[in-house]
């Protein structure tokens, strides 16, 4: 069975509605297999859009695709090396996988962030 949904096509980058909100809108629905398609159409047309990645990632890792949500997250921190929340998500799969040395190295860079002044901790 193809869970995988076609986005509509108004969703469109600069035309229709924004995608983060077309996305949240389906998942309300419960359609996330047609959220996950709305984000995979719009970062293809929008690779910088940090929110639509992490959103997308999020909703990869509800529907269990943790490969999928972790290739997103380390996208979201070359995008932005402080974005906390890609941080706590990679921290928290190492430890699900076993792999406490890089478990280990997200935690200390996530204290880092946490103890510095001087950085912009973002979403």
């Amino acid at each position: 069975q193809n869970k995988r949904a076609k986005p509509s096509q108004d969703v469109e980058v600069g035309r229709g509605p924004d995608p983060v909100a077309a996305m949240k809108q389906s998942v309300a629905a419960g359609e996330i297999p047609k959220a996950i398609a709305i984000g995979q159409h719009s970062l293809s047309q929008d690779i910088t859009n940090l929110a639509l990645r992490l959103l997308l990632a999020d909703l990869h890792q509800q529907e269990g695709q943790l490969d999928e949500a972790e290739v997103l997250w380390r996208q979201a921190l070359y995008l932005d090396s402080n974005c906390q929340l890609a941080l706590e998500q990679l921290f928290l799969l190492a430890e699900l996988r076993g792999n406490l040395v890089k478990a280990e190295i997200l935690r200390q860079r996530l204290l880092r962030l946490a103890n510095d002044p001087n950085q912009t901790v973002t979403a």
